[in-house]
C-alpha cells in the first residue's frame, strides 16, 4: 500500500502502544456497537457537561453535523440544526443555484421566529378564531389590518366562545397599546433576554418601523435552543465534490457567509480529492471550516492534515445505508478506526505538525454511540439519527410511510450511493459515470420534532460523559486515551457492514 513515511511511523507506534505486531496478522477491529464506557469515579453531574466544540474557525454548541444526504439535510433541517447549536450540511448533488438558494435562506433565518402566523382582521368573527384554534391548536392569533399593521392579539384560551361567536374579534383582543412588542432588527440574544427574564413576557410580536407584523417569538421555543453562529450569521455548511466546476460553488458559498465547506467523497485519500482540497483551502483562507473525507486510514489523515484542512471525516462502510464494505470489500470497523485517528492527531500535535480536527461519520445511531465516539472525535456527522425527525428532507417531501409493522409511522431513508440517489445524481451531474450501487433504501421509526427529542438525547449523552468524570469534550478525550476506559460487550456486537435499518429494505 502507498503510504507516506510519516503515516508508517505513526501506525507502527500506534500498534506498539497496543502491544500488537501488525506484521504478525490482521489486528482485530471493533465496531461502535461492540464498545461502551467502563465507568469510574466522577464529581461531574450531567447538567454540568459542556458539549461545545471547535472545528477550525467555527464553534458549535453541539458537536453534531447533519449528513450531506438528500434524505436528511433539506432547508428545514439546516435551520433546526442551527437552532440546536449544531451544523447542517447541504448535499452536493443538486443544481448550484438550488443549493445556494437554500443556503441563503438559512443564513437569513431568524431562529425561533414564527414568521407567518395565522391572522384575522379586527372585524372577523370569533367563530373564525375558533376554527383556527380547533384546526391548528393555536392559542394566540394576531389581529392585523388589511395592510398588515398589528392591531392586537386574540388569546383564545381566555374567550368564552359559546354565545359570542358572531361578535368581532376586536371586542375580545388585547389592543396593541397593551402589548409587549419587539423590533424586527433586534438580535436573537436581545429577544432571548427579554423572554427569559422580563416578567409577564411569554411572547413578543415583531413589527417593523410601520408597525407591520413580521412574526412572533414565543418564550417556550427558547427552552430547547442554543444557536450556533458564524460571523453573526446562522452556522450552516455546504458539501461539494472533487469536480473542478464545484470551485465556483465554494466562491459563491463564501460570499454569502457559509461557515463550513465539506469536500465529500467516498475515498478522501485520493489524488483528485487532495488536489481539490488544496484549491478550496487557498480560496477560503480560514473564512470557513474546510472539512474533507471520508478516509479510513492514518495515511489519509496525515496527507490531508499536512495540506491544511481543518477537519478530516473518518468512516468508510459503517453507515446504516452504506454497503461499500460488502460490495467493494473496502472499509474499517469504526471504533478501532477512531482510535487510530485520535492517536495520529496527538502524534502530529506533539511533533509540531498540522493536525486536523476529527469527525466521525457513519454507524452512529443512538446516544450510547454518540457518547463513545465523542471520546475520540471533535464532531459527529449523522444521517440515520437525523432522518427520523419531522425536519428531515425525507419527511418534508414524502411524509410518513407504512412500515413492516403495518403502521404508518416510519420515515424513508436511503444512502447517497443507493440506486435511488444515483438516479437523482445523474439528472444533476450529467458526466457521472457511476452505475453500481453501494447503498440501500430502508425505513427508520419516526420520532417527531427534533428539538424536543434532541434535548432529551443530549441529557443522555451528557450522562455517559459525566460517568467518565469529564466536564467537557476535551477532558473526555484525555481521560479516555487509556483503552481501559472502554469495555467490550459482545451483546452490543453488530456487523457494521450489515445495514441496521429497522424493517424491510425497500
Amino acid at each position: 500500500m502507498l503510504k507516506t513515511e510519516l503515516a508508517k511511523k505513526i501506525e507502527a507506534d500506534y500498534y506498539r502502544s497496543l502491544g500488537i505486531n501488525p506484521l504478525s496478522g490482521i489486528p482485530q477491529g471493533l465496531t461502535i456497537q461492540e464498545v461502551r464506557f467502563a465507568t469510574g469515579y466522577s464529581e461531574v453531574m450531567p447538567f454540568d457537561v459542556d458539549l461545545s466544540t471547535e472545528i477550525g474557525p467555527v464553534k458549535l454548541n453541539l458537536p453534531f453535523l447533519s449528513a450531506a444526504m438528500n434524505s436528511v439535510s433539506g432547508q428545514v433541517m439546516l435551520e433546526r440544526c442551527h437552532e440546536a447549536g449544531a451544523c447542517g450540511i447541504t448535499w452536493r448533488d443538486i443544481e448550484a443555484n438550488d443549493q445556494l438558494d437554500r443556503l441563503e435562506k438559512v443564513l437569513n433565518y431568524k431562529a425561533c421566529l414564527v414568521p407567518k402566523p395565522e391572522t384575522l382582521r379586527p372585524n372577523s368573527q370569533l367563530k373564525e378564531a375558533r376554527h383556527i384554534k380547533d384546526r391548528f391548536d393555536f392559542s394566540t392569533i394576531p389581529i392585523v389590518s388589511h395592510d398588515g399593521v398589528l392591531q392586537g392579539i386574540l388569546f383564545t384560551g381566555s374567550i368564552a366562545f359559546k354565545g359570542h361567536e358572531n361578535e368581532p374579534v376586536k371586542n375580545w383582543m388585547m389592543p396593541f397599546e397593551k402589548l409587549k412588542i419587539e423590533k424586527d432588527s433586534t438580535s436573537f440574544e436581545g429577544v432571548q433576554k427579554r423572554l427569559l427574564n422580563e416578567p409577564l413576557c411569554s411572547l413578543l410580536p415583531v413589527v417593523d418601523s410601520h408597525r407591520c407584523l413580521k412574526g412572533i417569538y414565543f418564550m417556550a421555543d427558547f427552552f430547547h435552543v442554543n444557536p450556533s453562529w458564524h460571523n453573526s450569521k446562522p452556522l450552516v455548511g455546504m458539501a461539494v465534490s472533487d469536480n473542478a466546476e464545484d470551485i465556483s460553488r465554494v466562491h459563491a458559498g463564501l460570499e454569502i457567509g457559509v461557515g463550513a465547506i465539506v469536500l465529500d467523497s467516498s475515498h478522501g485519500n485520493s489524488k483528485r480529492v487532495i488536489e481539490q482540497a488544496k484549491r478550496i483551502i487557498e480560496i477560503t483562507k480560514h473564512k470557513a471550516a474546510v472539512i474533507v473525507g471520508n478516509v479510513a486510514d492514518i495515511d489519509g489523515y496525515v496527507r490531508l492534515s499536512e495540506i491544511g484542512v481543518d477537519a478530516v471525516k473518518f468512516g468508510i462502510g459503517p453507515g446504516a445505508t452504506c454497503t461499500t464494505s460488502i460490495r467493494t470489500g473496502a472499509g474499517y470497523p469504526m471504533f478501532s478506526l477512531m482510535g487510530e485517528a485520535r492517536f495520529a492527531r496527538k502524534y502530529m500535535k506533539k511533533n509540531g505538525k498540522p493536525a486536523a480536527f476529527i469527525i466521525a461519520d457513519g454507524g452512529i445511531s443512538n446516544t450510547g454511540d454518540m457518547s463513545v465516539m465523542l471520546a475520540r472525535a471533535h464532531g459527529l456527522m449523522m444521517g440515520e439519527y437525523f432522518v427520523a425527525f419531522s425536519e428531515s428532507e425525507s419527511f418534508q417531501v414524502e411524509g410518513l410511510q407504512y412500515g413492516p409493522d403495518g403502521k404508518k409511522n416510519w420515515v424513508s431513508y436511503w444512502g447517497m450511493a443507493s440506486k435511488k440517489a444515483i438516479k437523482e445524481k445523474l439528472s444533476v451531474r450529467y458526466g457521472l459515470q457511476k452505475r453500481a450501487a453501494e447503498g440501500i433504501e430502508g425505513l427508520v421509526p419516526y420520532r417527531g420534532p427534533m428539538l424536543k427529542n434532541l434535548s432529551e438525547d443530549i441529557e443522555l449523552v451528557n450522562g455517559g460523559i459525566s460517568h467518565q468524570g469529564a466536564k467537557d469534550l476535551k477532558t473526555l478525550r484525555e481521560l479516555c486515551d487509556d483503552t481501559r476506559a472502554f469495555s467490550w460487550f459482545s451483546s452490543f456486537g453488530n456487523n457494521q457492514n450489515t445495514p441496521r435499518l429497522k424493517g424491510n429494505n425497500l
